[in-house]
């Protein structure tokens, strides 16, 4: 597929298409794990199917009936009732809050975007896609663009449901961090880049917590673009220059582990502190 952005592609056949996503690309960080990642994905969480239904609750405003249609009660699927009823709990916070509510009338959402990074097609799958400028020619088709988008107009935002407390300034910084969001986020935003020709305005993440009373918070990625930036290319070329390697050269380096040698521990510096040891 041509570097393009395509509104309500199904979510199979996102996953279908052979384009690298965020989850591969930040594997490629060890080939090893990319390549295992690849013949043995990960099967879906709890979690994971409560973020799928909040998503839905939220970005598509999807009733308790719709919810129940896209993914019927079956709790040994990991599909519940309470979490369904949960997801529209935190839909309707959502859409209360004065900052969020606004972003979540003027959008798309869920809409896919394809482009080659570095010599590798990427993909992203962005939560809510919202122009300023003209909501209504945000349609940009397969194949291209076919019309003037400013993409200074154009805001990129991630739905992410947090544990208690997670969605606060700080612990969600570290949040960012602890599970990579940053990497995906500049992935995300350089493939988006890519298709317009220029930079969007910004990407930002809407963090809400699980737990009652629903804290929520907007998050811009701002300076953590240029450091998921760094990583993301760097495991780019880590694929890269495994894809160029001869077979007896790919199957070392997939059983090498994460060194060959054996190697002189380091004492983290906060051990160091904590003992007083220089």
């Amino acid at each position: 597929m041509e570097n393009s952005i395509v509104k309500r592609m199904d979510a199979d056949e996102y996953h279908r298409h052979p384009a690298k996503g965020s989850t591969q690309v930040k594997a490629m960080k060890n080939i090893a794990t990319y390549l295992h990642e690849e013949t043995d994905p990960r099967t879906e969480t709890p979690g994971m199917h409560r973020g799928t239904l909040t998503h839905a609750a939220t970005l598509e405003a999807l009733t308790e009936e719709q919810l129940a249609l896209r993914h019927p009660y079956e709790k040994r699927a990991g599909w519940k009732k309470e979490d369904h009823q949960l997801a529209l709990r935190i839909a309707e916070a959502l859409r209360k809050h004065p900052l969020i509510g606004r972003i979540l009338k003027l959008g798309d959402p869920e809409v896919s975007a394809f482009a080659t990074l570095q010599g590798v097609e990427c993909k992203a799958r962005i939560d809510w896609y919202q122009d300023l400028d003209d909501h209504k020619k945000i349609s940009v088709v397969r194949g291209g663009v076919p019309f003037a988008v400013d993409a200074s107009a154009v805001h990129l935002y991630d739905l992410k449901t947090v544990s208690k407390g997670v969605a606060e300034q700080d612990a969600f910084s570290k949040y960012v961090g602890n599970y990579g969001l940053h990497v995906q986020a500049a992935l995300y935003y350089d493939v988006i880049a890519t298709v317009l020709g220029s930079p969007p305005a910004r990407f930002s993440w809407i963090a809400v917590e699980r737990d009652a009373p629903h804290l929520m918070a907007v998050h811009a990625a701002d300076e953590w673009l240029e450091i998921g930036r760094k990583i993301y290319r760097q495991n780019l070329q880590n694929y890269r220059d495994w894809m160029q390697m001869n077979v007896s050269s790919q199957e070392h380096i997939k059983n090498a582990g994460y060194s060959e040698d054996e190697r002189v521990l380091p004492v983290p510096a906060w051990i160091r502190q904590d003992y007083d040891y220089a």
